[in-house]
């Protein structure tokens, strides 16, 4: 499945357009972690060190329609209030994006798609 098609069928908006997936959000933390190191390391002209995770990825990784979780859950058709293990998996992605590892979030993602297309799978039968 694409970002495209994973961000229209989320259906998620803020501010009339159409919101970045996790993983679109996940890959541009990777970018940044990339050329991103501290400025010792840095041959001139110096740049500045800057986290993966920007402001705006913690902020909606807080609120509960906007977290990987819900995402996830509204691109299967679950429903999110009672798939409370993809919530759990999600607060364990909350603390990879505090401890800024982007790898094991990225992990936690493939794990909470993964269970949630266990339990649509459930659901349907």
């Amino acid at each position: 499945m694409t970002d495209e098609h994973a961000r229209q069928m989320s259906g998620i908006k803020k501010g009339g357009a159409m919101m970045k997936t996790w993983r679109e959000r996940i890959a541009e933390a990777e970018r940044r972690r990339g050329r991103s190191i501290f400025w010792r390391f840095m041959p001139w002209p110096f740049t500045p060190w800057c986290w993966p995770f920007t402001p705006e990825d913690n902020e909606l990784w807080l609120k509960a329609k906007t977290c990987p979780a819900a995402e996830v859950a509204d691109r299967y058709g679950l429903e999110w209030w009672r798939t409370g293990e993809l919530f759990d998996i999600g607060m364990h992605f909350g603390r990879a994006m505090m401890r800024n590892d982007v790898k094991r979030a990225r992990r936690l993602l493939d794990a909470i798609e993964d269970r949630a297309l266990e339990l649509k799978r459930a659901q349907a039968g």
